[in-house]
């Protein structure tokens, strides 16, 4: 967004014209009556020429006709309408409007001009847009909603930002859950965002002070650079951003498309950013709201394990399984702890973490006291969670027993320092008599297993922004010798043999190896290394040598040498003819050690990620890679490798000893360097494989290969 478009008019206007009021139901009706019901408190214009008045005030034929200034227009019509009344805004001074209508971008050629010619209007007035294809906005601090759909449920001012690109999304999820949440700053959906992105909301939350979490729904970023750097100052603002993005599938990316028009990108690479910059990404709406309801409360201020009560062994059991598959540490429970369990339990229960009270506590409605007063003195527990079934169902007996547990956790709650909660064991609709005592007790109320232990595992992982990056002092030393060998490179790839060369000059290590032009030359080549050898096919227009032949392993006379450049050479013609075949490489044998796979990939508008993983040839059956942003430090390298499979190698596998983890980590960070310095003319690098040999040996680059920006494809 263009600096100069003002974008508190969207959210907080002193005045709101309303172009299609209606008396009735509909987008234009139902903006009106919620400006109504919220009390907002500046003066609300109706237009519509079929009528003279519209709900108690004043309607006008057209927007020019209203006396006074007007800072917010919520337009209800059409969009073939569209342009004249953004003219007739630009005309009355408008500083910002809300176009409800589909019919744009989504819709096709026709529709994208209408959209393209209603920025450049825009842009050209200083007028914020919200749109178009949107339900709108609502600010319920400022008591302010054009929201063209209709609300059934009061809502709350609270803590939470629901910031969606979908509005039949946001009305979903909104509605079914408002009684029960900490209630919302802003309701915002963005639609195609023709003007104002889904950045620019960010940024404008990063500095709202009712904010404390953004809950975001995106099929897309229109600017990813813009988006991440809104991120980064939401969460250096101490915000907290949960994001539900889609794009894992290829039929979402192509849903997305076909939505809104937004590009989703590589999903893999998202994961990576949102994990360094600590967004904290959920996998459905469920996940979505009952995490962002749980991080509107301070993190765990100890370390240490939650603890979960439940009346159902069954239930302690499914909670375990979900703990371990989502990454939600369960507090180990001290002895003392455990004394104090079985004192109050009855024999057969069992002292552990899930704690199942039984059902005695159909008996002893105090058990569940006791048991909490025991698990918040443990010093290891930093939460307490209790399962129970809601909605209550049942006769009186039994709603009078959820009455207590619920009174017991508020009591206990109020008495502790360490964090209760209530989540239903089923997901689907709450209980409004328990919604209304935990909310009264400041006591969260969350609904679904599943989706209230990963909300658990989020907030317990406590992820706060990282520091600022000092981008000065990641990139490193300067390459420049290696960056001159990239740029005076020709065509659109640099080969094995040039590639290693570039990476030797940024001080990797590569294994030995000498080009060969002949058989006799390869002879002579492999008496210098030593034998054995490996020879393999230099030709700057085969990149995979292993599909055409190129490689053989092993050679351990001059015969076998020279027999192997016959070969490889004779088969990489039959392979590609009219390829540049240069002769052959003849390379040490590196042995011991594992193959890995170490690269970058540069998305445009996302920049270079260096990655890392399990290599080999069978580098894309296995699928095993982690990412990180360039450039990285030493400790976001280490972190890398330990989310690949190739971790537990490195280690020590299976009585193998342990490889040279440090070396590995210093060489990504050495790659991210040169991938970042070389950002603007550097597409990808594939090392493939990366031998790391065992520990304080080091690291052999085998084999690499670098492929060139093409000229006019955008900058990272």
């Amino acid at each position: 967004m263009p600096t100069h478009l003002p974008i508190s008019s969207l959210l907080r206007p002193a005045s709101v014209a309303i172009v299609g009021a209606t008396p009735g139901s509909g987008r234009g009706g139902w903006i009106h009556e919620q400006l109504l019901r919220l009390g907002y408190p500046g003066p609300i214009y109706p237009v519509n020429p079929r009528y003279r008045e519209i709900r108690g005030a004043r309607a006008y034929p057209s927007l020019l006709d209203i006396p006074a200034p007007v800072e917010f227009v919520a337009v209800a019509l059409g969009a073939g309408q569209a342009l004249d009344l953004l003219e007739q805004c630009a005309q009355k001074q408008v500083r910002a409007a809300l176009f409800v209508a589909s019919g744009f971008a989504e819709a096709g050629p026709t529709g994208q001009a209408i959209q393209d010619a209603l920025r450049r209007l825009a842009l050209a007035h200083g007028i914020a847009v919200c749109g178009p294809n949107c339900y709108g906005i609502a600010n319920l601090h400022g008591r302010f909603a054009a929201y063209g759909g209709s609300l059934t449920e009061p809502l709350r001012p609270g803590p939470i930002a629901l910031l969606f690109q979908s509005g039949a999304l946001t009305h979903a999820v909104m509605d079914p859950v408002a009684a029960r949440t900490s209630g919302y700053s802003y309701i915002i959906t963005t639609g195609n965002e023709a003007v104002i992105e889904l950045a620019d909301y960010v940024a404008a939350l990063a500095d709202d002070p009712h904010t404390r979490v953004i809950a975001c729904f995106a099929e897309g970023f229109r600017s990813p650079e813009r988006f991440f750097a809104a991120a980064r100052q939401a969460l250096d603002a101490g915000k907290r951003i949960v994001l539900l993005k889609t794009g894992r599938s290829e039929l979402a990316r192509r849903a997305a498309l076909a939505h809104t028009g937004a590009l989703t990108g590589p999903d893999d690479a998202y994961d990576a950013l949102f994990r360094q910059l600590g967004i904290v990404r959920v996998a459905d709406l469920d996940e979505l709201i009952e995490t962002a309801e749980l991080l509107t409360r301070p993190a765990p201020a100890r370390a240490g394990g939650a603890a979960i009560v439940s009346i159902s062994g069954g239930s302690c059991g499914v909670a375990a399984d979900l703990a371990q598959s989502l990454g939600l540490v369960l507090a180990p429970l001290a002895e003392p702890t455990t004394e104090r369990l079985r004192a109050i339990l009855p024999p057969f229960a069992t002292a552990q973490n899930p704690l199942d009270l039984t059902g005695a506590i159909g008996a002893d409605p105090a058990l569940l006291a006791g048991a909490l007063a025991a698990l918040a003195g443990d010093p290891q527990v930093h939460a307490l969670a209790l399962a129970l079934n809601t909605p209550i169902g049942g006769d009186e007996a039994g709603r009078a027993l959820y009455r207590a547990m619920c009174a017991a956790v508020a009591t206990s709650a109020a008495a502790s320092a360490v964090p209760h909660l209530v989540f239903s064991i089923s997901s689907g609709h709450y209980d409004p008599e328990i919604a209304q005592a935990m909310r009264a007790a400041g006591v969260p109320l969350l609904m679904g297993m599943r989706e209230s232990i990963a909300a658990l595992a989020h907030w317990q992982r406590g992820v706060a922004a990282p520091g600022p990056r000092d981008l000065a002092a990641l990139a490193g030393p300067d390459l420049a010798p290696a960056a001159e060998l990239v740029r005076r490179a020709a065509g659109t790839t640099i080969g094995e043999r040039g590639a290693k060369a570039v990476l030797a000059a940024a001080g990797l290590s590569i294994c030995r190896e000498i080009a060969a032009a002949t058989p006799e030359q390869a002879v002579r080549a492999a008496e210098q290394i030593g034998f054995p050898v490996a020879l393999k096919l230099d030709s700057p227009d085969i990149a995979h040598k292993t599909e055409a032949g190129g490689v053989v392993l092993n050679l351990a006379s001059p015969q076998a040498v020279a027999e192997a450049f016959e070969a490889i050479v004779a088969q990489a013609r039959r392979h590609q003819p009219g390829a540049r075949v240069e002769g052959v490489l003849v390379q040490e044998l590196v042995r011991g050690g594992a193959e890995l796979l170490a690269g970058v990939t540069n998305y445009p508008g996302l920049g270079p990620l260096v990655l890392c993983g399990l290599g080999g040839v069978y580098v894309e059956a296995l699928g095993d890679r982690a990412m990180r942003m360039a450039p990285i430090d030493l400790d976001e390298a280490l972190a890398l490798i330990g989310e690949t499979r190739a971790a537990r190698i490195l280690g020590g596998w299976r009585g193998s000893p342990p490889l040279d983890l440090a070396a590995l980590a210093a060489a990504l960070v050495r790659l991210a360097q040169l991938a970042w310095q070389l950002r603007d003319v550097v597409a990808a690098i594939d090392i493939n494989p990366l031998i790391v040999l065992p520990q304080g040996q080091g690291i052999k680059i085998v084999d690499a290969l670098i492929v060139l920006r093409e000229p006019d494809a955008p900058a990272s």
